[in-house]
């Protein structure tokens, strides 16, 4: 079972801190997505990248396998999310530990894949470039992905989030429950 947390208002030092921790640097993490507002980057996590500068960034995604952390800046500061199957990084406020694995009909866990945009340029030998097309995006992209198809996808867990809550219903408070669907990224795969 999975679980959620969260830490509000953070400062940069705290970003730093959770990004730079021992619990980043135990290989959590495959791959980030660094966004501002004139850049978006789609790479290789590197825990040990020393101009990182995770805190420069607007919003931010760190996935693996396990674990997704996430951040955004508001008004200066930071709220951070970690959606894990593992334990929560120091600092963190338990949101749920009640996420449960969306499983199919035959109770297998099932997986969402999401299209990523373009698709991969060739060279004049047929051979995949590294690099993908998209025509109405004005550049090439990039994907931190080594892959011979043409397209990628991400790999996203779901998990269904139970949530009682009480109403107002005929004059009375009735007890129901409420189920939200959380994602969480685990990783790429071409095809």
């Amino acid at each position: 079972m999975a679980k959620i947390g969260y830490k509000k208002d953070a400062s940069d030092f705290d970003l730093i801190d959770a990004t730079g921790s021992p619990y980043i640097n135990q290989s959590r993490f495959d791959y980030a997505i660094l966004e501002n507002v004139d850049d978006i980057q789609f790479k290789p996590f590197d825990a040990n990248t020393e101009n990182a500068n995770w805190e420069n960034w607007e919003k931010g995604k760190l996935f693996g396998k396990k674990t997704e952390l996430k951040w955004q800046k508001r008004n200066g500061r930071f709220h951070m999310v970690v959606t894990t199957e593992e334990e929560l990084p120091a600092g963190f406020t338990l949101f749920s530990e009640k996420l449960e694995t969306v499983k199919d009909e035959e109770g297998e866990i099932t997986c969402r894949r999401i299209y990523l945009w373009g698709e991969q340029e060739t060279n004049a030998s047929g051979q995949f470039t590294g690099k993908w097309f998209e025509e109405r995006i004005p550049q090439l992209l990039e994907y931190p992905i080594q892959t011979d198809k043409s397209r990628v996808k991400i790999k996203v867990q779901e998990y269904e989030l139970s949530e009682e809550h009480e109403i107002m219903k005929s004059g009375k408070m009735e007890k129901g429950e409420f189920i939200s669907i959380v994602h969480r990224f685990v990783g790429l795969e071409g095809v």
